[in-house]
């Protein structure tokens, strides 16, 4: 055997694992452009169900969609999609029916998975009334958007989560993100205070929940959306990775007196659920 064919036989394990590489990395690709294709043919159904909703409800009624009639629509959506996005979603209990649910925040994914449980009306940065695609999804649902660099916005968003909670005739729960912002899922940031008030002054239980993502071969980190990432870049890779999943898990509802307590005590309940939970298994 001469030199050169020695050297081939030598690289050939190499050469292999390289043409391995290539073809799984295709299939991500295309796995990921099918994914986000059903995405957004999905979304404009929701959307065309939607204005039919709307149109049904003002012709026969006269009014416009209720805030339940939206969040209604809103789990439909959520759940058609997370199921047609093969996104396996565990969960250790039945979303609960009132009082605020507070959790950890770390993708553009949350409100989707969330939403599938069940009926909720969401609370977020005003940011995500302006993403590509699950914006619409959010703004349709009736989530409260919070501009927290405006104060009077900010005390508009927390009387209309008060007057949510306080609704006997509104048995739905209202889902917080009191992070402020996502993380990478390696801390819980601290809980901002401010719209906890909204649950002391209408006595509604608090629940602080917690959710985790999983993907073959990758770490949770990879999955969240934070710091500098692109949102439509992100939410494609997200999308193709093989065995996508998410667990959210619960802690007991509280009531509380003060805000602060609220806060820190919540927070610790998210931490543990998360240290305890981790990322879901397959």
């Amino acid at each position: 055997m001469n030199a050169q064919a020695e050297l081939e036989v030598l690289n050939e394990p190499q050469n292999v694992s390289a043409i391995r590489r290539g073809s799984a990395s295709r299939y991500l690709q295309y796995r990921a452009l099918f994914k986000t294709t059903v995405l957004i043919l999905s979304l404009v159904e929701f959307q065309v169900r939607f204005l039919l909703l709307q149109l049904e409800v003002r012709l026969a009624l006269s009014r416009p969609l209720s805030i339940q009639e939206r969040a209604t629509w809103l789990h439909q959506s959520c759940s058609r999609l997370t199921r047609r996005l093969g996104i396996r979603l565990r969960s250790d209990a039945p979303l609960p029916t009132s009082g605020l649910i507070v959790s950890n925040h770390l993708s553009h994914l949350d409100i989707l998975l969330y939403g599938s449980l069940g009926p909720a009306t969401f609370v977020s940065k005003k940011d995500v009334r302006k993403w590509p695609l699950l914006g619409r999804l959010a703004r349709n649902g009736g989530t409260i958007f919070v501009d927290r660099e405006r104060t009077s916005q900010t005390a508009d968003a927390a009387r209309q989560i008060e007057d949510l909670l306080r609704s006997a005739g509104n048995a739905l729960p209202v889902v917080l993100f009191p992070e402020g912002a996502s993380s990478d899922g390696n801390t819980v940031l601290p809980f901002r205070s401010p719209f906890f008030e909204s649950a002391i002054r209408a006595a509604a239980a608090i629940t602080p929940a917690a959710i985790a993502y999983r993907a073959d071969e990758t770490d949770e980190s990879t999955l969240t959306y934070w710091g500098d990432k692109v949102f439509f870049p992100h939410l494609y890779e997200t999308l193709g990775r093989t065995g996508l999943g998410a667990e959210i898990r619960f802690a007991p509802a509280r009531t509380f007196i003060d805000r602060k307590t609220a806060a820190r005590a919540t927070h610790d309940a998210v931490v543990t659920l998360r240290k305890t939970g981790g990322p879901p298994r397959r």
